[in-house]
């Protein structure tokens, strides 16, 4: 295993050389830079250093070995999903010579899809005390020479990355260029959304449409819908994400059968800040079905109460999203008490051939039931999969299984 005094690159004049850049390009530069001699020092196939955002992981700098290819600049995911959120909360140990071995880290959706074998990830920790994200390493092969040098290098390249996020900060007014960007894809109609049948598994008759935020767009720091919509969020823009959603659910309306439901995927500040009544007559609030995830934070449940009754004495429903697998851990359904809940698709994925999965998904099917809600499968895209969950007693669901 590589020492940290045989680098081919000199940390502390790398360092030097970084102070004196300018702007955000050139810092990234040498980040990516710092990412390549970490990651080929250590034998590691894939390195990067994310950013946590509005309950997001954003992998804001990436570098690769040439023939894997996994995660790109921009890319996003839930971070309740993710490593990097259970590294940093300490329910996973920074280094995992082979992450298949560790029992909560084989369980993760990560580890069986990629799959993941060697990781080390540590956070990046800015002057302020705040925790950017996290420096992260991994292969999908076991490295067993990892060792407390290799972390204690990892943690080393990490600290000299925390600065240089620090000056790309203070140098650039983010908050500014990222609501004209956003602004920008809003006006450029970047951000639409687009339905996907909800159907009765017996049947296949469509009883409704869900409308999924789809990015029609490729470069800038913003390449995935689910996080132009939360930074829309944090800056005050929900609004804007409100009028294009109304937008596309009036065009589908027009179009799709008149006894369908909608679903739209709403957040917790969308909620409280657009007036979706002032959109929807009294007729086709009766057609809407207002959907939380279960990724998203909610801080006050009596305010998004309050509000929800208000929407609900206008006819509208509640559903929420990814139960089993996001961040409220089915705090959610207990309190804003939904008439749908829809199974997260890293439940039901597989699940013909995992008992795990199957108790869950039953247990669940017995809660909703007792609450009088009406359970959903999201994500089918298997046969055995759907012939399981209809023998368990599911009726409603949708997926690719059904394009």
């Amino acid at each position: 295993m590589a020492s940290l005094n045989d680098d081919s690159v000199n940390l502390a004049d790398l360092l030097d050389a970084s102070l004196a850049l300018k702007g955000e390009q050139a810092i990234a530069v040498v980040i990516t830079s710092l990412i390549r001699s970490a990651r080929e020092k250590l034998r590691m196939e894939v390195g990067f250093v994310s950013q946590l955002v509005s309950g997001m992981r954003v992998f804001r700098y990436v570098d690769a070995a040439m023939s894997v290819s996994v995660i790109h600049p921009g890319d996003a995911n839930f971070l309740e999903e993710s490593f990097c959120q259970r590294v940093i909360d300490g329910r996973l140990p920074q280094l995992m010579p082979d992450a298949r071995a560790h029992p909560a880290a084989s369980k993760l959706k990560a580890t069986q899809e990629m799959p993941v074998g060697a990781h080390i990830s540590v956070p990046v920790t800015l002057s302020d005390g705040s925790v950017f994200g996290t420096f992260c390493l991994f292969s999908r092969y076991a490295i067993p020479g990892l060792n407390h040098r290799s972390l204690a290098m990892v943690r080393i390249f990490a600290d000299i990355i925390a600065e240089l996020v620090d000056k790309a900060s203070n140098s650039d007014p983010q908050s500014v260029h990222l609501r004209r960007e956003i602004t920008g894809l809003f006006a450029e109609k970047a951000l639409t959304f687009e339905p996907q049948a909800i159907l009765d598994l017996n049947t296949r008759k469509v009883l409704g449409y869900e409308l999924k935020p789809v990015m029609n767009h490729s470069g800038g720091s913003l390449c995935c819908a689910e996080l132009m919509i939360r930074e829309a969020d944090r800056l005050g823009l929900s609004s804007m994400t409100g009028v294009v959603l109304m937008e596309s659910m009036s065009a589908e309306i027009a179009r799709l059968e008149s006894s369908a439901y909608f679903v739209i995927n709403i957040t917790p500040a969308m909620l409280l800040k657009f007036d979706f009544t002032e959109w929807l007559s009294p007729e086709v609030s009766r057609r809407v079905v207002l959907e939380f995830s279960e990724h998203d934070q909610i801080s006050g449940y009596l305010e998004i109460n309050q509000r929800l009754q208000e929407l609900r004495d206008a006819g509208m429903r509640v559903s929420v999203d990814g139960a089993g697998a996001g961040y409220a851990s089915l705090r959610h359904i207990l309190q804003l008490r939904p008439e749908f809940i829809k199974l997260d698709s890293s439940l039901i994925r597989g699940v013909s051939e995992n008992r795990d999965q199957q108790a869950l998904v039953e247990a669940v099917l017995l809660f909703a039931r007792s609450q009088g809600c009406e359970l959903l499968a999201e994500g089918i895209d298997d046969n055995r999969d759907l012939e399981y969950l209809i023998h368990a007693g599911l009726s409603t669901g949708q997926g690719p299984y059904f394009s």
